[in-house]
């Protein structure tokens, strides 16, 4: 099978964290084309080096807004190709339309990220996506159960539910590197060092963390955390930079976040909204206790106190009465919840997920 994946640019997100991943697997017994609508410098091919050398890969120097271009240059790619399936990510969404007119015959599919209708943009962007959805044009897929429950609720059509995966090696070593990086922030053989892993944005809402774990510092508790990501946001930067904190860093983006997330033990994330983040089956791949706010299909993995904790709501002081759940746990009871968030990873290898868009694929009439 021929395979076209579309997405905008490679650069340090969970969405092109998937797309690599699932390149990577359907390479090994398909032909893979990657489209990137960016040209690939700087940050934009933060993830290139991570694919496998089976991909073929096609970087397009797509202008600011909407480029016309890239209808010719993407159906350029689709007569020398020749796919069976052209799948799309994140907002390549929006050259689907013409595209699909021009290649009746040709499968396409769009994986939905996030809450359908955040991801949905703006007003003309939205009767588009109607259209093209409600009409069985393009075949949506869904991340999780939220996920698919906002898409069904948005667009009054079904999608195809697909479970978020990644693959995360059971072997993995921690580097010395990485070790003696986060012991300089411990303020002790005991700190609780928590990563956030994502860029810095108004979803994310890494203030509030930073916040949270800034009084806990202060009231005694000897607990840092580590933000992990993109400086996407410059005043939400400034705005953590201002506390002048010494439990609260950024690091700025990593190569190599599985190895700080294992190495730490504990992870968290309490954005505003979400799809099925990367980052968290990325933490739960090395058992690294997640602390989140209960938002799109981190519902669907974390059960309060069981394998994590989910706060009773994205309010800050929900989120630090989680915090306070995690500092009473006694170490043993803390080893045995990371068993049982290590078990939680099973259905979201990309094994598993990779096998399933197999499938899709494969399926007539879609």
């Amino acid at each position: 099978m021929k395979i076209l994946e579309v997405i905008p640019s490679l650069n340090s997100g969970g969405a092109e964290r998937f797309v690599v991943d699932l390149s990577n697997f359907l390479v090994q017994k398909n032909e893979v084309c990657l489209i990137t609508l960016y040209e690939l410098t700087g940050p934009k091919k933060f993830y290139l080096s991570d694919l496998n050398k089976k991909v073929n890969v096609i970087s397009l120097n797509k202008r600011t807004g909407f480029d016309l271009s890239l209808i010719k240059k993407i159906q350029n790619v689709i007569n020398v190709f020749k796919p069976d399936v052209v799948h799309t990510h994140t907002r390549a969404f929006d050259y689907l339309f013409i595209l699909k007119f021009l290649n009746p015959k040709i499968s396409f599919i769009h994986t939905v990220h996030s809450d359908a209708e955040k991801e949905a943009g703006g007003t003309i962007d939205r009767i588009f996506r109607k259209i093209a959805f409600k009409t069985n044009m393009i075949k949506a897929v869904t991340i999780s159960p939220e996920s698919d429950v906002s898409f069904r609720n948005f667009y009054k059509k079904q999608a195809c539910l697909i479970n978020n995966g990644r693959n995360v090696s059971h072997d993995l070593v921690i580097s010395s590197h990485v070790k003696k990086e986060v012991d300089s922030f411990k303020q002790s053989v005991n700190t609780k060092v928590i990563i956030c892993l994502a860029h810095i944005s108004p979803v994310k809402r890494q203030p509030i963390l930073a916040r949270v774990i800034n009084r806990l510092n202060k009231e005694g508790h000897d607990i840092v955390l580590l933000l992990i990501g993109r400086k996407f946001n410059q005043s939400m930067v400034s705005e953590i930079e201002d506390m002048k904190s010494n439990c609260v860093h950024m690091l700025g983006e990593r190569h190599n976040p599985l190895e700080y997330l294992k190495y730490a033990g504990y992870y968290s994330l309490v954005s505003e909204y979400e799809g099925l983040p990367i980052s968290l089956i990325e933490a739960i791949g090395v058992s690294s206790i997640p602390i989140c706010t209960p938002v799109g299909g981190i519902t669907n993995i974390i059960h309060n106190k069981e394998n994590g904790f989910i706060s009773k709501d994205i309010s800050e002081s929900s989120i630090y009465d989680s915090f306070k759940d995690l500092l009473r746990m006694s170490d043993d009871s803390i080893q045995a919840m990371r068993q049982k968030v290590l078990d939680s990873y099973r259905p979201f290898s990309m094994d598993v997920c990779g096998s399933k868009y197999i499938e899709l694929f494969n399926e007539k009439n879609i």
